[in-house]
């Protein structure tokens, strides 16, 4: 079975993680060489540096998160708010059990779920408006509707690009509700996307002010701070030279500040992901 260990210094946090664990049927240990560690980001210093680190952060608010993210490579955040338990849970059941992403596993109440095969920038932009009209009858924000449509744009360009570079034909994206949530996956069948190419994507992106235009990536206008300044959930799940899928996740009903002053959930996931 395997073990983990827990890094924090608040109990109420702690016992919540531990609520997780029971459910998820996951054993917690005090042993630093733990197969995963789950540690507040205060604490991520005593946490080994060889091994999968879920990071959690609190009242950092979104820029501090990301730099802390980019400063130190972490490819598994938790924002420890009232998605705390959600979160983890589902980031625990891929990492661990590596079970398929996919949207069911971030909107799981019976939402309305709608696929649309892409091919051009045509229907490309059909799909994305049928989206903003989707987000905008839930109650989603007007200015946060407009950047979760910037995103998924992001998402299907560098897809489209990747699939004409290797004549793959069209990219799959698909839509999921639920009350409270509407989330999105843009699939491709390369999987080229490094974590690399994420996290530089960021640093560049970190001095271009708020509206300006997404700087280009090695592998095309990725924009993924427009993503994570969007986004109350951000996973990317890649299995190098087969597939690609990034799925985007906005909690409907939070103001434009709320959105601001909070952390996004964040997962990068390869093939080769899991403890050791």
């Amino acid at each position: 079975m395997t073990t983990i260990r827990v890094l924090v210094d608040d109990e109420e946090v702690a016992d919540r993680i531990d609520a997780v664990l029971a459910v998820a049927r996951l054993t917690r240990v005090d042993d630093p060489w733990a197969e995963l560690t789950i540690a507040a980001a205060a604490r991520l210093a005593d946490a080994p540096i060889d091994r999968p680190i879920i990071a959690l952060f609190g009242q950092t608010g979104r820029r501090a998160a990301v730099d802390r993210v980019v400063a130190e490579g972490l490819r598994y955040v938790v924002p420890i708010d009232d998605r705390l338990e959600d979160a983890l849970l589902t980031m625990l059941g891929r990492l661990i059990h590596r079970a398929p992403t996919g949207l069911d596993r971030y909107v799981r109440h019976g939402g309305l779920v709608q696929a649309w095969s892409i091919a051009d920038s045509q229907a490309k932009a059909a799909a994305l408006l049928e989206i903003e009209g989707w987000a905008r009858n839930l109650g989603t924000a007007h200015l946060i509707a407009g950047l979760f449509i910037a995103a998924i744009d992001e998402m299907a360009i560098n897809a489209l690009e990747r699939h004409a570079r290797q004549g793959l034909g069209p990219i799959e994206l698909c839509a999921a509700a639920e009350v409270g949530r509407l989330a999105v996956a843009v699939r491709d069948r390369v999987g080229a996307l490094r974590p690399e190419q994420v996290f530089g994507a960021l640093t560049r992106d970190a001095a271009r002010p708020a509206g300006g235009p997404a700087v280009d990536a090695a592998s095309g206008r990725l924009g993924f701070r427009i993503m994570f300044d969007t986004l109350s959930t951000l996973v990317i799940a890649v299995e190098p030279g087969h597939r690609t899928e990034i799925i985007g996740v906005v909690d409907i009903g939070k103001s434009v500040r709320e959105y601001r002053d909070s952390v996004p959930a964040f997962a990068y996931f390869d093939a080769a992901s899991g403890p050791r």
